[in-house]
């Protein structure tokens, strides 16, 4: 039994001290896509329905190998984002700087993964990489990408939970349509601004 462990540990120690190498990709700040690998470094707990949990160290750095084989660690602020493929899935990260002034945030830039395509984006960060699958009914720390006038950022989820004061919101940040913020409910639970972009996304689809 002893010899077996030794064996398993000898096997397994590779890849948790120096990660996996995943097929992948970064953006580079003149946007620019470079082909490589990212170094992914698996936790040793495993997440829900056994998908590994996320490296949380992704947030501030990402680890690359070039096709030359050179190595090349990189913060947020040094490439416009990166992704990888793992269980025949892609995984997108984008650097998010928070617009300056907004709130009480401290303006700091990280990778955020993103789950939401369409007109408007939408991405998940720090409690949201707890796994690579998408849990809608997890308590996430969302981010949205800015399309308002004079913007150029991200937004966290702070909106109001009225109708009136969400409408002002959306239309300043996202320049929604007076249409679709018709159809908004009277009250909205702040976790759940999520289901608003993505229902405004469906709804862009078929009202351009």
């Amino acid at each position: 039994m002893q010899k077996l462990k030794f064996i398993l540990i000898s096997c397994f120690s590779p890849i948790i001290s120096w990660g996996i190498d995943l097929s992948g990709y970064i953006l580079t700040n003149a946007g620019d896509t470079i082909k490589g690998q990212i170094i992914y470094t698996p936790p040793h707990a495993k997440g829900k329905n056994g998908v590994y949990e996320v490296d949380t160290t992704m947030v501030w750095k990402v680890r690359f190998i070039k096709e030359n084989g050179k190595k090349e660690p990189y913060k947020p602020n040094e490439i416009k984002g990166f992704g990888f493929k793992l269980n025949n899935n892609w995984h997108h990260y984008e650097t998010i700087l928070p617009l300056k002034g907004f709130g009480e945030i401290v303006r700091y830039s990280f990778f955020g993964r993103r789950v939401i395509d369409g007109t408007i984006t939408g991405y998940i960060a720090i409690e949201g990489l707890a796994y690579f699958e998408f849990d809608k009914e997890k308590n996430l720390d969302w981010w949205f990408k800015t399309v308002g006038p004079g913007l150029n950022g991200f937004i966290h989820d702070l909106f109001s939970k009225k109708k009136n004061k969400l409408s002002q919101e959306l239309k300043y940040f996202f320049k929604m349509d007076d249409n679709y913020l018709l159809t908004l409910p009277e009250k909205i639970d702040k976790s759940k601004v999520y289901e608003i972009i993505i229902s405004y996304n469906e709804w862009k689809k078929t009202h351009l």
